[in-house]
């Protein structure tokens, strides 16, 4: 099970931070809190069974491949001004189902009640075929 302590230290992760100013500075965006998110974030990860410390690995092994994923991802619907601290966390477990366990990835958007799972799923995994168009390399 996973804490409101264990997504705060994840919060905190300088690692997140700079990779969300990264985000809100290349989309000329803002980041805002909102408490609520901690909540969100904790079943998030909670739903993904993902280990936190395979979630905070990532975010030092793959910064910059997180930051262009999620510049995609939200420019893909028009222009963001703005989004939740936290953010980042749903980003890279999306990075890591779709470079690592993508059959595994339909699944969990399910388990999180994303609305057109199937289509979500797609847009994802056009991300990935971009971002290895680019030649962008992913540490596992």
């Amino acid at each position: 099970m996973v804490s409101k302590e264990d997504i705060k230290k994840v919060l905190a992760n300088h690692e997140l931070q700079e990779i969300e100013d990264e985000i809100a500075i290349n989309m000329c965006c803002t980041i805002y809190d909102n408490p609520m998110f901690i909540e969100i974030e904790r079943q998030n990860i909670e739903d993904s069974q993902l280990p936190i410390d395979k979630i905070e690995n990532y975010f030092s092994l793959n910064r910059k491949h997180i930051v262009d994923f999620s510049i995609i991802l939200l420019s893909q619907n028009g222009p963001t001004k703005s989004f939740a601290r936290g953010a980042s966390i749903s980003y890279c477990i999306y990075c890591i189902y779709v470079y690592g366990q993508p059959e595994k990835l339909l699944d969990y958007l399910k388990k999180r009640r994303i609305s057109k799972a199937s289509k979500v799923a797609m847009e994802l995994m056009s991300i990935k075929r971009i971002l290895d168009e680019r030649g962008c390399v992913v540490v596992r």
